[in-house]
C-alpha cells in the first residue's frame, strides 16, 4: 500500500508572495533492503520552508500519477543504491511518460538519479532525442560508474561558473558501503543545447560533470549522478537545495527586460534563533532594498536598502522587529530588490 503524506510547513500565504510546492517522490527502495535516503532531503526542505508531498515508493515501482504531479509546481525525485534489482528502479518508463508529460505542462523537476543510467540506459554511451534523458534532463553523452567513492574516501565538488550553484564547494561521502554497494557517479561528457553543466567533481580524477540543468523556456529541470544524500555538511545541502529549488521554481522575478544582475540567495543558518546572515552576490552595481516580512506580508524589519558594488554580500538578521522585539517562532519572507529584480527568500525562526 502507498504511504501518501502530505506535510504543511505552513498556511497559505498572503497574495504578496507567489506559493509553491514540491511533490518528492522517495524513490531509493529502503523498503527493498537499500539505503534510506529521505532523511537528509527531509531535513533540507523544512530548513527552507518548502511545502511538500511525500511519496514513497514500493518495490511494485508504482508512482504517483500526472494528476498528482499535476498538482504541484516542482516534483523532487530521488533514487540512491538501487541499480536495477527490481527493474528500472530509479524510474520506470511508465513514470518517465508521466514525468515528462508533466514537465511539458510546464513542470519543474529535481532528479537526483544514483544508477538511473545503469538501471534504464545501460548502452548509454550517446542519448538521443526521444529519449527522456536527451528531452528532460539535457543529457546528450554519458560515461558511466566514472568515479566510485567507498568509505573512508571523499568527492570534492564545485558549482559551475554561470550555474545556479555557481560559488558553491562541497564533499561528498559513500553512506551506501552498508547495505548494499558504494558511492557511483556518472559523468556527463555533453548537454544539449538548453542545458548546462551543474556540479563538477574536483577530485577524484579525471575532473568532469556529474550534473546539469536544463531550461527550455517551457520548463526546467535538473539532473544529478551524484546522490544529493551523500552531501556532507548538512547546511550546505540545505542553501544547495535551496537555490536549486529557487531557480527551478524561476528564481528571482524580472520587473523589467534588463539583464537580471542579482543571483539567487541563501541564508545560513535556517532554522535559526539569534541570528541568520543572508548571502547574495551582483553581477553589476546596483540598488538594493532587504526586507523582511511575515507569512501575512505585513513588513517585519528592514535590513538594507542601499547602493551596492558588484560583489558578493552578505545581510545580516538578529531576529527582531523594526521595533527591537524578538519575533515569533515561524516562517518569514525575505524580500532583496535590485534595480531590475525581485527575490523572495523563506527563512524559519525557532525560539
Amino acid at each position: 500500500m502507498k504511504k501518501i503524506l502530505l506535510l504543511l510547513i505552513i498556511g497559505l500565504l498572503a497574495a504578496t508572495f507567489a506559493h509553491a510546492n514540491v511533490l518528492v517522490v522517495d524513490h531509493d527502495l529502503s523498503e527493498g533492503g537499500y539505503t534510506d535516503c529521505w532523511p537528509y532531503y527531509e531535513v533540507a526542505l523544512i530548513a527552507n520552508g518548502i511545502t511538500y508531498t511525500y511519496f514513497q515508493v514500493q518495490t511494485d515501482l508504482l508512482t504517483p500519477d500526472l494528476a498528482t504531479m499535476q498538482m504541484h509546481d516542482c516534483i523532487i525525485w530521488f533514487s540512491g543504491e538501487c541499480w536495477g534489482y527490481f527493474g528500472d528502479d530509479c524510474m520506470t518508463p511508465e513514470s518517465e511518460t508521466k514525468v515528462g508529460s508533466y514537465l511539458d505542462g510546464g513542470g519543474s523537476l529535481f532528479f537526483a538519479g544514483q544508477d538511473y543510467l545503469w538501471a534504464s540506459y545501460q548502452s548509454a554511451g550517446t542519448l538521443v532525442a526521444g529519449q527522456f534523458p536527451y528531452d528532460y534532463l539535457g543529457l546528450a553523452n554519458v560515461w558511466q560508474d566514472e568515479w566510485l567513492i567507498e568509505d573512508p574516501d571523499l568527492l570534492n565538488g564545485s558549482g559551475v561558473v554561470g550555474s545556479c550553484v555557481e560559488g558553491y564547494t562541497f564533499t561528498a561521502s559513500d553512506i551506501f558501503t552498508t547495505a548494499k554497494e558504494g558511492l557511483y557517479i556518472d559523468e556527463t561528457w555533453s548537454v544539449t543545447a538548453d542545458a548546462m553543466d551543474l556540479f563538477q567533481v574536483d577530485s577524484p580524477i579525471p575532473v568532469g560533470i556529474c550534473a546539469v540543468q536544463k531550461d527550455t523556456g517551457v520548463f526546467r529541470s535538473i539532473f544529478t549522478t551524484l546522490s544529493f544524500a551523500a552531501i556532507n555538511d548538512p547546511v550546505t545541502q540545505n542553501n544547495l537545495l535551496g537555490v536549486m529549488y529557487d531557480w527551478l521554481t524561476g528564481g528571482g522575478v524580472s520587473v523589467d527586460n534588463s539583464p537580471i544582475v542579482m543571483n539567487s540567495i541563501t541564508n545560513s543558518p535556517n532554522p535559526f534563533d539569534q541570528s541568520t546572515t543572508f548571502s547574495f552576490s551582483l553581477k553589476e552595481a546596483a540598488h538594493v532594498s532587504v526586507d523582511v516580512y511575515n507569512i501575512k506580508g505585513q513588513l517585519v524589519k528592514n535590513l538594507s536598502n542601499e547602493n551596492m558594488i558588484a560583489d558578493v554580500h552578505s545581510v545580516t538578521w538578529n531576529g527582531t522587529d523594526n521595533s527591537g522585539n524578538e519575533v515569533p517562532t515561524g516562517i518569514y519572507f525575505t524580500r532583496i530588490v535590485t534595480d531590475n529584480v525581485e527575490n523572495i527568500h523563506k527563512v524559519m525562526v525557532i525560539r
